[in-house]
């Protein structure tokens, strides 16, 4: 079955087959349904109460969460960019510690996101989801060790240049079917991508 990276419409449609994105404070779960946990860069802007490391493990310890996120670096909106790489830095030793992949929210901050990776030499998969970029850009999350997620809109040549095995799919907020998603790549890409797509989520669940 195909497994949604990521997705926001938990609300508006059936998500069994999805990993719903949450913040730590809004996980509620369902029986049945997969989650991610994190902090998003956007609400360190909006005047919230910053969730320590220990709350976010201990939510994150929940054994339907799969994945740690959206956490992350937005260079255009969110909090000041000191609270945005500290509180990003929490996401990463949460994911190492229980050794859950992490969900990356990057806005114009490839370079950066990139060089914390191979700073911090984590064990645990980096997914930069709703991947839009240009190819250079794929290029260097990459060739750092990032794995990239597309969803409905996406680069046909960034697609082109991403390892199969370090590929995912997503809806996000589209109202689109994770498998129309997955068609629509296939079709750029020229190749059936379901397997591929199944097995990769497989491997990091």
């Amino acid at each position: 079955m195909l497994i949604d990276i990521h997705t926001h419409l938990s609300d508006t449609r059936s998500t069994l087959n999805a990993i719903v994105n949450c913040e730590p404070n809004e996980f509620r779960p369902v029986d049945g349904q997969l989650y991610s946990v994190g902090v998003h860069p956007w609400t360190l802007g909006e005047g919230r109460e910053v969730v320590d490391k220990q709350t976010l493990l201990r939510v994150a310890s929940h054994p339907q969460v799969v994945a740690i996120g959206e956490s992350g670096i937005d260079l255009l909106r969110g909090g000041v960019l000191f609270l945005q790489m500290l509180v990003f830095r929490q996401a990463v030793e949460v994911s190492e510690e229980l050794s859950k992949p992490l969900i990356i929210h990057c806005v114009k901050a490839h370079d950066i996101i990139a060089q914390l990776r191979r700073e911090m030499k984590p064990r645990m998969d980096w997914i930069i989801h709703g991947f839009r970029g240009k190819p250079t850009v794929a290029q260097i999350l990459l060739q750092s060790g990032c794995s990239l997620s597309y969803g409905e809109q996406f680069n046909p040549e960034s697609l082109a240049v991403t390892p199969l095995d370090r590929l995912y799919a997503e809806t996000d907020t589209s109202t689109l079917s994770i498998d129309a998603i997955v068609q629509a790549l296939s079709a750029s890409r020229g190749v059936d991508l379901t397997q591929t797509v199944i097995d990769n989520v497989a491997r990091l669940l």
